[in-house]
């Protein structure tokens, strides 16, 4: 198997995404020989993990948005919950409303 740089399987990836399986127009024929070497090509950059970032700031501003809108819904129904305790509370003390217990 020829080693690939990582924008041919980026590729690949993608072509496998978009078809659902691998096309045929895309494949290599099996006749053909592909030169392969134990070192890259000295025009190839090599990747690692480690060099890409998955954040970006465009998605951290989403983020931090959906978080800030998360967290605003938790309090109006905290505060929400809080105060039909107190309402009940009061109503219980005043005999205003009798629950059997």
């Amino acid at each position: 198997m020829p080693k690939l740089t990582l924008e041919q399987k980026r590729r690949e990836t993608l072509r496998r995404q978009l078809y659902g399986r691998e096309d045929t127009a895309f494949k290599t024929p099996k006749n053909s020989t592909i030169k392969s070497s134990a070192q890259p090509a000295a025009n190839v950059k090599t990747y690692s993990l480690s060099d890409y970032q998955p954040s970006t700031p465009n998605s951290e501003l989403l983020t931090s948005n959906y978080l800030t809108h998360d967290l605003s819904k938790v309090l109006i129904f905290s505060v929400l919950a809080i105060g039909a305790q107190f309402i009940l509370f009061f109503l219980l003390q005043h005999n205003l409303v009798k629950l059997a217990f």
